[in-house]
């Protein structure tokens, strides 16, 4: 299977009257890419799809496209709480000139296998774009297994990859070891890039990455060359930055880490309330370490 890289599951800028900020995003997706990331991700969890309305999503996805021209493959997210929604805002990506999709199954109501199959299958079957499937069982209620993703791919042939943030150590080391000729495992654990990275792993798609791109590439790179020393070394640095985006709101951290860095972004949208003050300066120093 291809390498998909370091992927930034992107933050959704926002002006101060809490509309889409394009001048913040566009510049988001120029820095992302002069720090060296291999993919870019808009709509996403991290990028606050829930709170953004189908014409905002859309605005998102073209944006994104737009100012990458090309230098990056832009993996949209268009996973929806049906799938004619999915179906229509994955068509709009490849017109958008997305790359790939990713989709999360349906949320609130648990979809069964068969379903999310179905869901899939249909997607497929309306675009050319490959696909990719999201576990998350925590958001969707619903767990990819390694049996159900190998089914999943028999019967949906352009689902090429699964981002996995299930956290599921025997799942990843199931589909690294025996199973990456039929699907790609992306990790979306900020916490286990290192680890995914040593099993295998063909990439990651992580929210983390809009603050420690270069990091992130340093790994990726460390681990194409075997260097499992350099790896683990890298791994060791981001961990407590990692740790913190995932036991902290994860989103109201990462646009935290954005402003600590000097790249603004607003906050998160109501009712999610932005990161308390000794949390962004425990986080600052986190990211002081981490790049020291």
């Amino acid at each position: 299977m291809t390498d998909f890289g370091v992927i930034a599951a992107m933050v959704t800028p926002f002006t101060k009257n809490d509309t889409v900020d394009e001048a913040a995003l566009r510049a988001l997706v120029d820095r992302l890419i002069s720090e060296g990331v291999h993919g870019l991700l808009p709509s996403g969890g991290t990028g606050e799809f829930t709170a953004l309305s189908d014409d905002e999503r859309r605005q998102v996805i073209r944006i994104v496209t737009e100012q990458a021209a090309g230098r990056v493959p832009v993996v949209a997210h268009t996973g929806a709480a049906s799938t004619n929604a999915a179906r229509s805002l994955t068509e709009f990506a490849a017109e958008a000139g997305a790359t790939s999709a990713l989709l999360a199954v349906p949320f609130y109501e648990t979809v069964n296998e068969q379903e999310a199959i179905r869901y899939y299958k249909e997607v497929g079957a309306s675009t050319k774009l490959p696909l990719i499937a999201y576990n998350h069982p925590p958001a969707t209620g619903f767990t990819m297994t390694p049996d159900f993703l190998l089914e999943l791919v028999a019967e949906v042939p352009t689902v090429k990859a699964v981002k996995d943030s299930s956290s599921d150590i025997r799942h990843m080391h199931a589909l690294t070891a025996r199973h990456q000729d039929r699907i790609a495992f992306l990790t979306g654990v900020d916490m286990l890039f290192g680890p995914a990275l040593a099993c295998g792993a063909k990439g990651a798609i992580m929210g983390s990455t809009n603050i420690l791109t270069p990091l992130f590439v340093r790994m990726w790179n460390a681990a194409k060359e075997g260097n499992a020393a350099e790896l683990n070394k890298l791994w060791q640095k981001t961990l407590p930055v990692a740790t913190f985006i995932e036991t902290y709101p994860y989103t109201a951290s990462v646009k935290a880490g954005c402003e600590i860095l000097g790249h603004p972004v607003g906050t998160v949208r109501s009712p999610f309330a932005p990161l308390e003050a000794d949390a962004c300066k425990l986080l600052e120093k986190m990211l002081k370490a981490a790049y020291a």
